[in-house]
């Protein structure tokens, strides 16, 4: 619109300039020339002859211009008057210099009788900026200098022209989109809502929003940049301990499992595989999770709840140490009688469990003792072999006299272990009687014995207990313990000469260690009952033996012999 708004503009200037110049070249008609010399002042007369001065004839150009020749030249007076009239032609100059005539004249720069390339409808040299748009020069429009509508090199403004219009509002022109300014004439800057890829944009909505972020990158989870028109809470260039992959903020229980907040797994809360604390399920991890059937969880075994996560409960199948359960059923976790001390036997569980060792066996009151520090005298559980062929006993342990853990051994105990009688110088009558008592009696001459008592189980001292030994001489005759012999030897009891003794030791060793002569017993008597004079004294054998042994003999001439244990126990330790 503007080029053609110039367009009609200037061809209107020419046009004017035509007519004016039309005005001023129209041939004059033969009556506008009229006489003004003194004799008349109108033409000849109709009829009259003139030579030079009839209106008649023609006239010269030169008479136009007020030359007066024509009005000399004749002989009428009327044809001067003509002549005179020339100063009409003088009056026809008086308009001046006329712009389109096609004639420079004046103060006229050019002339071309019209606009042309080269010359403006006003008669000026063409040139950009005089204010006058011409369009055969190619000028768009011409204000005079830059304007909101026109270049300063005439042209209209348009952005992209390439031409830096700051009336028109342009702060740069590049002719289209550069490093440096937008396709909209403004200087690229992220966030203006002009996408300049050549500033190295990608995208720009004048913010952010779901496709652009606010440094006018694509939009994408992971980038970097927090873009909350995105849907985004975070972005920390991928997965962080405050941020998930995903662009959410790290929590347990969000479903996303974080490596780097910690998290092992994340099933949106508790489930049979995952704790509600981001943490693989598993009993004893101290997080107790309904969902995986637990129903306690303490971090391990403890008063209340089992190691596989059920409450503590005697009877549930489940041995519970910190709930004070020692087995369950037939569960005696691991325990044995020789846990417990014991030799051997067969360990049970109660009802409350608690061990049940009544079937367990101790090889010695003094295992007894070890295995509990406070058990009390009184009748116990003995398998003095252990697995070996000897049975097992029951018998009284003196856990009182010098510290305790005596073995009694009694003379039931004697058969029931298998102790022997051997016969070192043989006597006419020897035996052992219901009573597990062994017995002698020689036909009027000498004869030595001893009976030997295993105990696998080992002692090295023993004491006796109300001990007693008792003579069996045949009618009329005695049995004698004398001072003159004491036996020192397991194979000599006797002295030649009517003199024995009664003795007790070691059965590995080669005599004795304490003998009723030794003792100072002096005895003849038929049938008499002798008490040991050292009963309650301590005797020390001088190796661990596994065999108590009781020597004794007679000799002389009389039919005599003796019960070397007719009553009272021995105490082993």
């Amino acid at each position: 619109m503007a080029t053609a708004a110039r367009f009609l503009h200037a061809h209107a200037w020419v046009l004017l300039s035509l007519a004016l110049g039309a005005c001023r070249t129209a041939p004059p008609e033969a009556g506008d020339y009229l006489g003004t010399s003194a004799g008349t002042s109108e033409g000849p007369a109709p009829g009259s002859e003139s030579t030079a001065g009839s209106s008649g004839d023609p006239v010269d150009t030169d008479g136009a211009d007020g030359s007066g020749d024509h009005g000399s030249s004749g002989d009428h007076g009327s044809s001067g008057d003509s002549g005179d009239s020339g100063d009409s032609g003088d009056s026809g100059d008086s308009g001046g210099p006329v712009c389109g005539d096609g004639v420079v004249d004046g103060d006229e720069e050019c002339d071309d009788g019209g606009e042309s390339a080269t010359c403006d409808g006003d008669c000026t040299a063409v040139a950009c900026g005089d204010g006058y748009a011409n369009v055969m020069a190619e000028e768009e429009c011409d204000d005079g200098v830059e304007s909101a509508t026109c270049d300063a090199d005439c042209t209209v403004v348009t952005c992209g022209d390439g031409w830096t219009n700051a009336t028109a509002g342009e702060l740069c022109d590049d002719g289209g989109e550069s490093a440096t300014c937008d396709v909209d004439c403004t200087p690229p800057e992220c966030g203006d809502g002009v996408f300049n890829a050549l500033a190295g944009e990608q995208c720009d909505t004048g913010g952010p929003s779901a496709m652009c972020d606010v440094d006018c990158t694509l939009s994408g989870c992971g980038d970097g940049v927090v873009n909350m028109a995105a849907g985004e809470a975070c972005d920390d260039g991928g997965e962080s301990a405050a941020c998930n992959a995903n662009c959410t903020p790290a929590a347990c229980g969000d479903g996303i499992t974080n490596i780097t907040a910690g998290e092992q797994c994340d099933d949106l809360g508790e489930s049979a595989m995952c704790d509600g604390d981001c943490t693989p399920a598993s009993c004893g991890d101290g997080h107790v999770n309904v969902t995986a059937g637990e129903a306690c969880d303490d971090g391990g075994e403890s008063a209340t709840c089992d190691g596989d996560c059920t409450p503590a409960s005697c009877g549930d199948g489940h041995v519970n140490a910190l709930a004070g359960e020692a087995c369950e059923g037939a569960d005696l976790a691991g325990g044995t009688c020789a846990g417990l001390g014991f030799d051997s036997g067969a360990l049970a569980c109660t009802g409350a469990c608690t061990y049940d060792a009544a079937g367990c066996r101790w090889t010695s009151c003094e295992e007894v003792l070890a295995a509990d520090p406070t058990a009390p005298s009184g009748i116990y559980s003995i398998d003095l072999d252990d697995d070996g062929p000897l049975p097992p006993i029951d018998a009284y342990c003196d856990m009182d006299t010098d510290g305790g853990g005596w073995t009694e051994l009694t003379l039931e105990l004697g058969c029931t272990l298998g102790a022997v009688m051997v016969a070192v110088d043989s006597a006419a009558i020897e035996g052992i009687d219901a009573e597990c008592r062994p017995f002698t009696q020689d036909g009027a001459d000498d004869h030595t014995y001893h009976y030997t008592i295993p105990f696998p189980a080992g002692f090295t001292q023993f004491f006796l207990v109300d001990y007693m030994a008792r003579a069996n001489a045949a009618p009329g005759n005695t049995s004698d313990l004398g001072a003159g012999f004491v036996q020192t030897l397991w194979d000599q009891a006797n002295l030649p000469g009517g003199q024995g003794d009664i003795s007790l030791g070691a059965a590995e060793q080669p005599g004795p260690v304490t003998s009723f002569t030794g003792e100072g017993v002096v005895m003849s008597c038929e049938s008499c009952q002798i008490a040991y004079p050292a009963n309650g004294t301590i005797q020390a054998v001088g190796i661990e033996s596994q065999a108590l042994r009781i020597g004794w003999g007679e000799a002389g001439g009389q039919l005599e012999g003796w019960y070397p244990w007719w009553s009272g126990t021995i105490r082993v330790r």
